[in-house]
């Protein structure tokens, strides 16, 4: 429910990438959990080449292998691995997401003689994107600059939209870690997504700006995950409405032209 009432969820149903993003990577997750490693590989791959942070998912899959051995009963440190071993097809679908990565590098090459092109093409989308790794500390400053010195209009609008979602989104994540590392017994499942979910965010923002966030806050799945915890049923319904309103609020501007996300 948190999940579709999202404000910018509605890019599901859009002609963009999220729809078959979305699709992939809970086909890999799904049968990692099921230990169907084989389809693990075929969506791993397909996922890594569909958009670059696919590449991620080589951290839930790692948790996933970390977590599948037993652990020492008798070590303080109750969440060591008793013993390890990396089998072939655990092997396979670590090497997978990197695969897919460097397929679309490859075909990038082929096409456009840059294997980077993803990366070197960001200023044509304009919005001060950066070829230069830039922190989202960084990033932060420069907003605070936009909401002292910028106009009034649709875009200081944008603006706001765009930093409030990451802040939103990171500081959930950051909770929800600390919330699966105080756990005695450690769900490295959920660690795993977690991290991924950070990696989902944060890898954006290296351009220098907040472009986007709200639509790629979709597949930080941790987030989701954690406010379906909630035990407060007050606060749930509270954060349904509210993004149920910014969701008809976006989605209004989005059917009319404008660019929210």
């Amino acid at each position: 429910m948190f999940l579709l009432a999202f404000p910018t969820s509605f890019f599901f149903g859009a002609v963009y990438t999220e729809g078959l993003f979305f699709l992939l990577l809970i086909l890999t997750l799904y049968f990692l959990k099921k230990k169907k490693y084989l389809l693990v590989v075929v969506f791993a791959f397909l996922t890594a080449t569909t958009r670059i942070v696919g590449v991620f998912l080589i951290i839930p899959i790692f948790f996933h292998w970390f977590s599948s051995f037993p652990r020492k009963r008798e070590s303080k440190r109750s969440w060591i691995p008793a013993s390890a071993g990396m089998t072939p097809g655990m092997t396979l679908c670590l090497l997978a997401p990197i695969l897919g990565l460097l397929t679309y590098c490859f075909y990038l090459w082929q096409t456009t003689g840059d294997p980077f092109f993803f990366f070197s093409s960001q200023p044509a989308f304009g919005a001060n994107r950066s070829t230069h790794l830039i922190s989202f500390l960084q990033v932060y400053w420069r907003y605070f600059k936009i909401f002292f010195t910028a106009n009034y209009d649709f875009k200081y609008f944008v603006a706001i939209i765009e930093f409030s979602f990451f802040s939103f989104v990171l500081i959930i994540l950051v909770l929800d870690l600390f919330k699966n590392f105080k756990l005695k017994i450690k769900n490295f499942d959920l660690i795993g997504l977690n991290l991924f979910s950070l990696a989902n965010i944060i890898l954006p923002t290296l351009t220098g700006t907040f472009l986007s966030i709200p639509r790629f806050s979709l597949m930080s799945l941790s987030v989701f995950i954690y406010l379906a915890h909630i035990k407060n049923v007050f606060i749930k319904y509270l954060i349904l409405i509210i993004f149920l309103t910014l969701h008809v609020l976006l989605l209004g501007y989005f059917t009319q032209g404008y660019f929210v996300s």
